[in-house]
């Protein structure tokens, strides 16, 4: 009864105390009971004592029970007989028997009052226990969150929990509110599922196969979500114990639970989704030589290629047999010195992956372990360091080539020995990249052979530089072709090559694998660096080929630098004698510091030694120029560092020491500027030109005086070709009118009149020939509005009067686009020649025979073609026809000069002019003349 005290408080105290006062009084009630007996004994009390008794009875009795009453008044009339009975009765064995009597029926009666009043006591008790428990009961289901409801076997709840009928009127859900005490749960849930809510279905199924004992427990986790907030809740059913006809309903929120779950499988996720992303995987595996893993993440199929998923605790992945051999003592020692000593070990080392490929990783591990300090199994996680270990050796590499480099840069710019230096260069390139072999061919483009020129080869590797001299390039074409277009000439293995003269020699001297890089000097193929493996086939290497290229290339512009050195030594040597024998003065000009050197012979040319001027200032310069020239020269001098003339040149005079002027060329040129974009050195020469000038001048007069004569000369020309025509003109006339006069009959003579007139137009032709060379070499170029169709149709009209002409077509295409400027003179002569000798050489022995003129124009260009099918011009006379009295055919009759003139009016406009000729075919005049319309005053 101790833990009734606490939770009932005082009221249970009281009742035990009223109990332990009423056991005594009837004890005591009971032991003076026995004290009157024994008195009455021997002294009758009679009525008194029985009033007495029963006074005790009825105060010690708590319930005025029918038995005790009974009991007491017999007590009492047995008690007030025995005075009766020993006044009248004569025998004392009755008064004894009745004093006996009532003294058992006293005793009876006091042992059952006793009796009755315990009975009677602990009968409260247990009363107020049960009303005690059945409240401790009722606060502690009201004091559980769960929501709990006893349905009776039909379904009807008979007895909730407060927090079930707050959850009802809290739900804000109607179908909830009147869910208590009274409701048959099971017509609410079918009434439900009628209503299409197969949650309700599910879970009154679920409650009929608890009742029916087909299932122990109902669980269902299910949703109840609402726009303000999201909740979830689990409802358990199972049947009363004690009671298996009535189920207990538990509905409990578990919204904590799901967010914490859906927090924790969230967490979870993001360990997963970290242990994805990491460059690597996390291991846990067993302390044994082959590391046999049961657990491994995601990261294991990328770095190895086997299956994450095929590792577990029954299935172990030995992790030892993915390590090279060559390390597993290594890190079996690194390993457990670490965890015998409780530390952390890191290591690298390659491993071999599932399709045979090696990669490098980094592992970081610790133990786990027990209580007794034992190993259990170790954790921890690996990462591919492939990619960086291949950085690593390519910067090692890299280093070294650059120490070349450098090696290489600095022997350009010193003064080494170049076959020195790139001997020293072969080696450190052969031991870096672990060949046998490294060397350089050089090719002699003169006889085209290739010279071993340079050789490095390994320990144990022998050479092969003296059987390789003057070998004919066409031995390596395979090689050497590609090798000159700048390509890498690459074969892994020497016995997959396919060319068998390469493949041959290449297992003659035992090469595996080769590279060979090509070397170009002053953008000409020079040669190639060569690397060769003689122990076993390999896999050149990009980064390997790329740094070559550039190491090749570094050597290619050391030999470039030292050729070009070489040459400029000589170059140097031989400017020094063409200045020496040209007598040229040089001076060099530092426009930002007037600072000026001077060569001996620029004294010499004023008549001075260096010792006698001041070589170092500009001022020297400038006090010996000839006033006059001062200006001009600094005039021409600003134009070219305006950048205006590319160079500056100027002819000046400048006072000899004997007091005369001489003459000379100044040219000079800007070679180097300043930082900041100024010009700085200036370079130049001075030319004594005195006896130039003077014949200059002499040339001058001459030219004059030639000009006056050619003016001269082109009038009598002029005067007599007209003198000479005007009486062939009449004799041609008169000869056609004596041929007229001839009789039919008369053959011969008519022939003659013939011959007479060919020959005449013949010299008239020459004399206007001449009239049109000498016109083209005196006139200037006269630009107006040429009319294409006019002047062909000029020509065609012209034609009509040729004799013996074969029948023939002229076909005339002109396609002008905007008006074409020219002089209308000269391009009448070139389409006047070109033509009447296409009509003119026409082949008899054709059916028919054709002259095609076409002319095209545009803004800029003149197209004209003349093109026949006459007899055409042998490919030997291509180059001459156009020279002066030149025939090409000797049925020619011409004066010879006609393509002459041609040419020469066509470079006069400016153009070109092309042929092309094939004999028995035809041939074809191609000129092109420049629209000179930016000449023609009236444009623009």
């Amino acid at each position: 009864m101790g833990w009734n005290k606490n939770l009932f408080g005082s009221a249970g105290e009281n009742s035990n105390v009223v109990s332990m006062k009423n056991g005594l009084l009837v004890w005591l009630a009971f032991i003076l009971l026995i004290a009157i007996v024994l008195i009455d004994w021997y002294v009758p009390l009679g009525t008194a004592v029985g009033v007495l008794y029963l006074f005790v009875i009825v105060l010690v009795s708590r319930e005025r029970k029918r038995v005790i009453l009974l009991f007491s008044v017999l007590a009492i009339l047995l008690t007030a007989l025995n005075p009766i009975l020993l006044a009248t009765s004569e025998t004392p064995v009755n008064v004894y028997l009745n004093r006996s009597l009532s003294i058992a029926v006293i005793v009876m009666t006091s042992i059952y009052a006793i009796y009755k009043s315990n009975l009677e006591d602990q009968s409260e008790e247990m009363r107020q226990h049960l009303d005690q428990s059945a409240s401790y009961n009722t606060a502690v289901l009201d004091s559980v969150s769960a929501h709990i409801a006893v349905l009776n076997e039909d379904g009807e709840i008979i007895s909730t929990n407060r927090a079930w009928n707050e959850f009802g009127k809290k739900s804000g859900l109607p179908d909830l509110k009147g869910i208590s005490v009274g409701t048959n749960y099971f017509k609410v849930l079918k009434k439900a599922e009628e209503a299409g809510d197969n949650t309700a279905g599910q879970t009154l199924k679920g409650m009929l196969e608890v009742k029916a004992k087909t299932s122990e427990l109902y669980e269902w986790e299910y949703p109840c979500h609402r726009e303000s907030e999201n909740k979830w809740f689990v409802m358990k059913v199972s049947r009363l114990k004690g009671f298996d006809d009535h189920l207990v309903a538990v509905h409990e929120d578990i919204t904590s639970r799901v967010l914490a779950e859906r927090s924790l499988q969230a967490r979870e996720e993001t360990w997963r989704q970290m242990l994805r992303n990491l460059p690597g995987y996390v291991y846990r595996c067993q302390n044994d030589e082959k590391w046999n893993a049961f657990f491994v993440s995601e990261g294991f199929a990328r770095v190895t290629g086997y299956d994450p998923d095929n590792v577990d605790e029954e299935n172990h992945f030995p992790l030892g047999d993915l390590i090279h051999r060559d390390y597993i003592d290594y890190i079996w020692k690194q390993s457990q010195d670490a965890l015998n000593s409780g530390d952390v070990f890191r290591l690298e080392y390659p491993i071999a992956t599932k399709t045979g490929e090696i990669r490098w990783i980094w592992e970081r591990g610790q133990g786990v372990y027990s209580d007794d300090g034992q190993v259990q199994y170790i954790e921890g996680f690996i990462s591919d360091i492939t990619e960086r270990k291949r950085s690593e050796e390519y910067i090692r590499k890299r280093l070294s080539m650059e120490k070349l480099h450098v090696r290489v840069s600095e022997a350009a710019v010193g003064y080494e020995d170049v076959a020195k230096v790139l001997n020293s260069i072969l080696k450190d390139l052969g031991s870096t990249l672990e060949v046998s072999r490294a060397y350089i061919f050089k090719h002699n483009h003169s006889n085209d052979t290739l010279d071993n020129t340079l050789e490095w080869c390994a320990d144990e590797i022998e050479p092969q530089i003296q059987n390789l001299q003057e070998v004919p390039a066409s031995v390596f074409s395979v090689w050497t072709k590609p090798l000159s277009e700048g390509k890498i000439v690459c074969e892994h293995n020497a016995a997959n090559v396919t060319n068998p003269v390469i493949k041959e020699m290449l297992l003659e001297q035992e090469i595996k694998a080769i590279l060979l890089v090509p070397l170009f000097v002053s953008g000409e193929f020079y040669g190639f660096v060569g690397f060769e493996d003689c122990v076993e086939a390999r896999n050149w290497d990009r980064e390997d080929i790329e740094m070559l290229k550039s190491i090749a290339l570094t050597i290619s512009n050391l030999i470039e630098r030292r050729q070009a050195e070489k040459s400029l030594i000589q170059e140097r040597a031989r400017l020094d004698n063409i200045i020496k024998s040209n007598n040229l003065g040089t001076w060099e000009w530092n426009l930002q510091t007037d600072e000026v050197i001077y060569n001996e012979r620029w004294a010499e040319i004023v008549g001075y030694s260096p010792e006698q001027l001041e070589l170092d200032c500009i001022n020297t310069w400038r006090q010996l120029m000839h006033p006059e020239d001062e200006v001009k020269s600094d005039d021409i001098l600003q134009q070219h560092i305006d950048g205006k003339i590319p160079f500056y040149e100027c002819e000046v005079r400048m006072k000899h020491k004997d007091g005369r002027w001489v003459w000379v060329l100044d040219k000079g040129k800007i070679m180097t500027y300043t930082l900041d974009g100024k010009p700085e050195w200036i370079y130049g020469t001075h030319t004594e030109i005195t006896a130039s000038k003077l014949a200059e001048q002499e040339i001058k007069n001459q030219n004059i005086e030639l000009e006056k004569r050619n003016t001269e000369l082109d009038r009598f020309v002029y005067s007599t070709s007209h003198d000479l025509r005007a009486p062939l003109t009449s004799l041609l006339g008169l000869i056609m009118i004596a041929e007229s006069n001839v009789r039919e009959e008369d053959s011969e003579l008519r022939e003659i009149f013939k011959m007479m007139e060919k020959s005449v137009r013949r010299l008239d032709g020459f004399i206007g020939d001449i009239l049109d060379y000498s016109r083209n070499i005196r006139q200037d170029v006269e630009c107006e509005l040429i009319d294409f169709e006019e002047l062909v149709q000029e020509q065609e009209e012209g034609l009509k009067h040729f004799n013996n002409l074969v029948d023939h077509k002229v076909n005339v295409s002109v396609k002008c686009s905007g008006d074409f400027y020219s002089d209308k003179r000269r391009i009448r002569v070139i389409l006047n020649n070109l033509i009447s000798n296409a009509v003119k050489y026409l082949d008899p022995d054709k059916d028919e025979s054709v002259v095609n003129v076409e002319i095209q124009t545009d803004d800029q260009l003149a197209r004209i073609t003349i093109e026949d099918n006459g007899i055409g011009i042998k490919e030997e006379h291509h180059e001459k026809i156009f020279d002066m009295f030149y025939r090409a055919t000797a049925v020619s009759d011409g004066s010879g000069i006609g393509l002459y003139i041609t040419k020469e009016s066509i470079e006069k406009l400016g153009g070109s002019v092309h042929l092309e000729s094939t004999p028995g075919y035809g041939t074809r005049f191609l000129v092109k003349l420049p629209n000179l319309k930016h000449k023609y005053k009236g444009v623009g």
